[in-house]
């Protein structure tokens, strides 16, 4: 097909474009909970989801789904008492008890035992 066509709903199984798709006001995919996406069979590689029970986006990559775009949940702590003995460099969480994002960068070794070094956000 060329050209442009208009229609206010579109009912087909299957739907081929070579070029742009245009949809103002935007296009509805399927929603479905993680249960009933992990009762799919047959879903071919590339198929686009929104799932409702995680609210991410979702698409097939042929041998799992991966969340599509959205903000990463951070892994929480506690309190400062509970931060992990070793973590990597880079290492980002919450903590509950300060409210608080910390982020590792590092050891103090001038002090004995090293001592972690952690840059804090602190929350509003």
């Amino acid at each position: 097909m060329s050209g442009s066509f208009h229609t206010g709903q579109l009912n087909a199984t299957t739907i081929t474009a070579s070029s742009n798709v245009i949809a103002e006001g935007g296009i509805k995919v399927p929603y479905v909970t993680t249960s009933q996406r992990n009762s799919l069979s047959g879903v071919a590689t590339g198929t686009f989801i929104y799932n409702t029970t995680e609210q991410y986006a979702q698409v097939y990559t042929g041998s799992t789904w991966k969340n599509v775009g959205g903000i990463p949940v951070l892994p929480t702590v506690a309190n400062a008492d509970s931060r992990p003995a070793t973590p990597a460099i880079g290492y980002t969480h919450w903590n509950i008890a300060d409210t608080q994002i910390e982020i590792y960068y590092g050891e103090d070794n001038s002090t004995s035992p090293a001592t972690a070094l952690w840059a804090t956000i602190a929350a509003g």
